[in-house]
């Protein structure tokens, strides 16, 4: 099976609501038969380790172009944070956001 990305970005202040709600959306909306490639495939969700000086969208751009021979900075923080995104059997990435949450990643399809 493969899998496809998924980018969910919600607003509120409690991050296990949004993500409740997210998946909720996405069961009725793609049923619960699996394989969706959307949140609906994930259990629960592990919060981000974003620096706080850096922006979510632009934090998600550097897992997305994570490297692990390459020396960048954050290099810790990212590995971490590419370890959940890319597992498509594992938790959605929760990033917080200034409103809200973005939750992402790789999901079964």
């Amino acid at each position: 099976m493969g899998a496809e990305v998924f980018y969910n970005r919600v607003k509120g202040t409690s991050a296990s609501k949004a993500f409740n709600e997210e998946r909720e959306n996405a069961c009725y909306e793609y049923g619960h038969g699996g394989y969706t490639g959307t949140i609906a495939e994930k259990s629960g969700y592990t919060r981000s380790h974003k620096p706080k000086d850096i922006d979510a969208d632009k934090w998600i751009e550097m897992i997305e172009d994570f490297d692990y021979e390459g020396s960048q900075n954050y290099f810790r923080q990212l590995k971490k944070d590419y370890e959940v995104y890319d597992d498509k059997w594992g938790d959605a990435l929760c990033i917080p956001t200034d409103d809200g949450f973005i939750f992402c990643g790789w999901a079964s399809i």
